[in-house]
């Protein structure tokens, strides 16, 4: 739950807006005193943090975009979907087994940064390997969460469940030197 102070207009400001809509009242916390409340007509309210799934699976995948993207944001977004394949053709690569363009691509990106076919093979499959672990445990993580929440009846069981699933990401996001 969080505390938002509701105007006689129906409009809901939280702490931060009310202080700024009235910056010369005393404020003894987050809020004015209920009396100066009343007296302009406003009430303080409890409101639900997610009132439904549809907002807590909106809080769920912004927690988990936010951890895979210290990974991809480093990257063109062209380079990011041609992981796969590029991943795939690395593997064929080191197994022998590549086509003639899986071959020309992993040695035109060799010939670019001086690296030997096989060396670049190599280098792209071990960053693909950690990227593919983030994703299964995110992945994971994701379907784990989303059968809580529809588990959950009331804002404060998904809150509950948000908390914890944020928790297991950060513990997640640590093993792999993430924030």
């Amino acid at each position: 739950m969080t505390r938002v102070v509701q105007l006689s207009t129906g409009e809901i400001l939280t702490s931060d807006e009310f202080k700024t809509a009235h910056p010369n009242i005393a404020y003894g916390g987050q809020f004015p005193s209920a009396s100066y409340l009343s007296s302009i007509d406003a009430i303080l309210v409890e409101e639900d943090v997610y009132p439904d799934l549809a907002s807590a699976r909106v809080a769920m995948l912004g927690f988990i975009n936010d951890l895979t993207k210290q990974i991809t944001d480093q990257y063109p977004a062209a380079e990011v979907s041609a992981w796969p394949s590029k991943a795939e053709a690395a593997r064929a690569v080191i197994s022998g087994t590549a086509r003639p363009d899986q071959t020309a691509m992993i040695q035109d990106e060799a010939t670019l940064t001086g690296a030997t076919l096989a060396d670049q093979a190599a280098a792209i499959v071990a960053k693909a390997e950690v990227f593919e672990a983030i994703v299964a445990r995110v992945s994971g993580l994701r379907q784990a969460t989303d059968a809580w929440l529809m588990e959950a009846t009331t804002s404060a069981e998904r809150e509950a469940v948000l908390d914890d699933a944020q928790v297991q990401a950060a513990t997640l996001a640590a093993a792999y030197g993430l924030a």
